[in-house]
């Protein structure tokens, strides 16, 4: 292991001029840097990467660039050197390293982790023990805050292999601090000490069982862990065991309760230790008292085991040895502990040694009492024994002893203590220093040491001083320029700002130097979170060793931000080293409002230009009005807008909503639409544009019932504009109204736009109605025309229709050797039937005709005065023409043949015409009934005349239905059913 520890320190020391040039770079996971997972010759490995078994190679697998420390060939030297360490020990330990707290572990961790392992390689040590992070967080924190903890038995609830059991671990933090004097992480030496503390327990809880016997109660006490006891007496030479013991040794119980001689029993000690134990019997029974011997047994497993055997010989009064009892105790596991201890103490001892800074422990008066070898080293102290029990102030210079010793107070009082000063080595080298003093506390929390970590920073005061020297002559020239110029130095902290800088952040030089200038005016984005210094552009230009530049957000004293754009530029030694950084920064607020403006005003010319096409080329009135509301929203930056038309109705004037944009049309449709009151008139009137910054606090405002004012549930108004849209006719067609809920939202600049805009939209709504009317007579034009021909077309049918009907009524009332006088009168009074129905139908439009009008006007055109003498009754129905036309036929004939035969050739007959609609299946039937009563006798002619061959065989055709007629001695009886036409 020492070999090893050497072979790193030295492998580190041939690297240091690679990390003091690459400290600090970050490494991404875009570097174009090998991976360790790359496959390489083992030998070409650095000491501290080569071996460790399955851990060693897990974690030259994983890829850590992306990791806060960066790749493995970067890592700081104390990093390197406690991996190297880990891996090559058998015992149980690991590295904490960065702010995410990652753990690397070697082999032997492996087994405490189980079944954590191989993820919890390179993850954060807290996530990775997730079960008990409230546990271990407050233990971590110390160690991060430099306080080594050191615990003997913790007990904790940990997850192993997916069960939940007890632990109890023994370990010490110890905290590691990096170049910056800042803790980078922590190493932990620990051992899993379960098994110890389950039988200290068991051995407890038997102490109970085992008040009976003093002796060996008293001895159990004392014990760790009981194999079993024995009593021996002495005089009789008589050995006797319990059952314990016995069954341990392989030894029959009942020869151990008998008595067993010396020889049977350490029959089973290791050979090597038989004498050492016989001459520790014959020691303690020779001088009396209590006994202790460590040695090896096999036990019935067949191994050897290491036991302590603890006893007493009492002795008589004349001093012969009367008695000898005791117990046999297993200590393989203290002393496997007790050897792992005292590793991890000389482990510790190397780690402190293998440091670059000088440690040191005082006692509380500040005497000396150990310094590592590696502080003996950049001290220049050759023999620790020469120094050992000095005053640690008197090592420094004058001047600096005040702060030495105030730093050891504030360590006494339990804090940590820290200075920088000039002090020279034992060997007289000039030299500057950065010292922490933090207390090593007791037991009990109270300072019982001082602990001083002191790190050499001549190199970075020689730096700090080279920065001023340039500063100086910098000033004169820098003080004169308008660009904010600061002068970083190699920790990115602040050495310079000149006049320009004080303006442009607001903060003095003095207030900025010696603080990162991130922390100041960048540590914050606009949303409130953090911005870490690693995603800063400006602080890359160091380790990037390149010009960076761009545009930012700084942080004003208030918290407000303001824009500026920068460029950052590394300084580079004779070497090509980085030793600090120029910035360059200006307030581009006026530049970023210009450009903003001139933006703008593009969109604005922009919308202007589409709005104007598109109201040039649309004719469609709604698509024209809902362009120009979008536009107008567009260009005011209105939360919403709207078109209403200017309408007269039974109350006056009033608008009516037409288009809406940018809000739901229902959250207007639920209030009434907007009268002339005092603020509305104006635009209503055409009287010109109004504007209000606060329409609420306008006093024209809230004068009108019921409301007065906006009524519950209206859009929130604040900041109003309405413009007049007038036609070329001075005819106000309507209004264009926007609203915001902020008041002082529409300036001069937004009236005029929306007088342009409404300026156009006048004349294309007037082309939109006059195309509008044009496309409407047009549309009457065409209706009228078809009108028309439709008139012709059932002009036309009629009139074929008609003369057809006139042309089978003359054929067939002139077709018999009836007299022509007979004959022209039968043709006039059906003529005079037919001309009945059609007057009747002309009323009707030639659309439909009620039944009972039909059988009324056929009636009493047939029959004259004795029209009286027929009632008719039903429902109303109403018929087609074609339908009515052969009813009224019908009807006639019926009323015809009555004079002549029936019941109207006499003034006692009667006819009762009967009608009702029956609903069937397929569609509804008409069932009408004609009967006579009152009339001469009646009987069936022997021929049927046209009258009656036209009802029975004609109608029944053209209803298609059918017609019954029953020539009863009381009179002629006429059904007829048809299925009713619809119409």
């Amino acid at each position: 292991m020492l070999l090893r520890l050497v072979e790193v320190r030295a492998w580190a020391r041939r690297r240091m001029p690679f990390y003091r040039q690459t400290r600090g770079l970050p490494f991404m996971s875009g570097s174009t840097t090998t991976s360790c997972a790359s496959a390489v010759d083992p030998s070409s490995l650095p000491p501290f990467l080569q071996g460790g078994g399955e851990a060693g190679t897990l974690l030259r697998a994983r890829d850590w660039a992306s990791f806060s420390f960066g790749l493995p060939e970067n890592w700081p030297v104390a990093l390197q050197t406690l991996v190297g360490v880990m891996l090559g020990s058998s015992q149980p330990m690991f590295v904490i390293w960065g702010p995410q707290r990652t753990l690397l572990y070697n082999d032997a961790y492996r087994e405490i982790l189980a079944d954590k392992h191989p993820l919890a390689m390179g993850r954060d040590f807290l996530e990775v023990w997730q079960e008990i992070r409230d546990d271990l967080l407050p233990i971590v924190e110390r160690a991060y805050h430099g306080e080594p903890v050191q615990m003997d038995d913790i007990e904790l609830w940990i997850e192993h292999n997916g069960v939940r059991k007890e632990a109890h671990f023994a370990f010490s933090y110890t905290p590691v601090r990096g170049e910056t004097g800042s803790i980078d992480g922590f190493f932990c030496v620990c051992q899993e000490i379960t098994n110890q503390v389950d039988v200290e327990r068991k051995l407890r809880e038997s102490e109970a069982r085992a008040k009976a016997d003093a002796d060996r109660v008293r001895l159990a006490l004392d014990a760790g862990a009981i194999i079993g006891t024995w009593f021996w007496d002495l005089p009789s030479d008589s050995f006797t065991v319990d059952e314990q013991f016995a069954k341990a040794f392989g030894i029959d119980p009942s020869l151990g309760r008998s008595g067993l001689n010396l020889g049977q029993v350490i029959a089973t000690v290791h050979p090597d230790d038989r004498s050492g134990l016989i001459a520790a019997i014959e020691a303690v029974k020779e001088r009396g008292g209590p006994y202790a011997h460590q040695y090896r047994v096999c036990r019935t497993d067949g191994k050897y085991h290491w036991i302590e055997a603890n006893g007493r010989v009492d002795k008589g009064a004349d001093g012969t040895p009367l008695s000898f009892p005791g117990v046999l105790l297993d200590v393989e596991e203290r002393r496997r502990t007790e050897t792992a201890l005292r590793a991890s103490e000389e482990f510790n001892r190397r780690v402190l040694g293998s440091s670059g800074d000088c440690i040191k422990v005082l006692d509380l008066e500040g005497r000396l009492e150990f310094m590592s070898e590696g502080g003996m080293g950049i001290m220049e102290v050759d023999d620790f024994d020469r120094v050992r029990g000095s005053f640690w102030p008197d090592f420094w210079d004058r001047a600096e002893k005040a702060k030495v010793i105030s730093a050891m107070e504030t360590a006494k009082r339990g804090a940590t203590g820290r200075f920088q000063g000039y002090a020279t080595t034992m060997k007289g080298s000039p030299r500057w220093w950065d010292v922490v003093v933090t207390p090593i506390n007791d037991a009990a929390g109270q300072p019982e040491k001082i602990l001083s970590v002191t790190r050499d920073i001549t190199a970075t005061m020689e730096a700090q001083t080279t920065l001023r020297e340039t500063t100086r002559k910098l000033d004169a020239i820098l003080n004169n320029t308008r660009e904010a110029v600061f002068l970083m130095d190699h920790r990115q902290c602040c050495v310079y700002a000149n006049a320009a800088a004080e303006n442009l952040t607001g903060y003095r030089a003095e207030e900025l130097q010696g603080r990162p200038l991130h922390d100041v005016i960048h540590h914050k984005k606009p949303d409130g979170s953090h911005y870490p210094i690693e995603e800063c552009p400006i602080d890359r230009a160091f380790p990037a060793r390149a010009q960076m530049s761009g545009e930012e957000l700084f942080v004003a004293p208030d918290g407000s931000f303001y824009p500026v754009g920068f460029t950052a530029s590394p300084l580079l030694d004779e070497h090509g080293s980085p030793v600090g950084t120029v910035i360059e920064a200006r307030n581009i607020a006026e530049k970023l409002a210009r450009e903003d403006a001139l933006q703008k005003q593009k969109r604005v010319l922009e919308t202007l230009n589409r709005t104007g096409a598109a109201v040039a080329a649309e004719l469609d009135l709604e698509r024209l009005v809902q362009t120009v509301t979008d536009a107008g929203v567009a260009l005011t930056g209105a939360q919403f807008g709207a078109f209403f038309y200017n309408v007269l109705n039974e109350n006056g004037k009033a608008f009516m909503l037409y288009t809406l944009s940018g809000v739901d049309r229902a959250k207007f449709e639920s209030f009434g639409m907007p009268r002339a009151t005092e603020v509305f008139r104006p635009t209503f009137d055409g009287d010109g544009v109004l504007r209000s910054d606060d329409i609420l606090a306008d006093p024209r405002y809230g004068k009108n019932a019921p409301h007065e004012g906006m009524p519950e549930g209206h859009l929130p108004v604040r900041s109003y504009l309405a413009v007049p849209v007038t036609s070329r006719s001075g005819e106000v067609i309507g209004g264009l109204f926007f609203g915001h809920p902020e008041p002082g939202q529409f300036s001069e600049h937004h009236e005029t736009l929306m007088l342009g805009i409404a300026g156009q939209a006048a004349i294309a709504m007037d082309n939109a109605r006059l195309y509008r009317d044009a496309q409407v007579e047009i549309n009457q034009r065409r209706k009228a025309e078809e009108q028309q021909q439709l008139l012709i077309n059932e002009l036309n049918h009629r009139v074929k229709n008609t003369l057809a009907i006139v042309q089978s009524l003359a054929k067939q009332s002139f077709k018999n050797d009836l007299p022509s006088d007979v004959a022209r009168s039968n043709f006039n009074a059906r003529l005079s039937a037919l001309a009945a129905a059609h007057n009747l139908l002309t009323r009707r439009h030639w659309e439909k005709a009620l039944l009972l009008e039909i059988i009324s006007s056929s009636v009493h055109a047939t029959a004259g005065p004795a029209a009286v003498q027929v009632t008719s009754k039903g429902p109303d129905v109403v018929v087609s023409p074609q339908t009515a036309v052969s009813l009224a036929m019908a009807i006639h004939e019926l009323s015809t043949n009555a004079i002549k035969y029936g019941a109207l050739s006499s003034d006692r007959g009667t006819i009762a015409v009967r009608w009702d609609v029956i609903s069937t299946v397929d569609r509804p039937r008409l069932h009408l009934e004609w009967k006579e009563n009152g009339g001469p006798a009646v009987t069936a002619p022997t021929q049927k005349g046209f009258g009656l061959r036209m009802i029975e065989q004609g109608l029944a055709a053209e209803l298609q239905g059918q017609v019954t007629l029953e020539f009863a001695p009381g009179g002629l009886h006429c059904i007829i059913d048809a299925p009713l036409p619809e119409v």
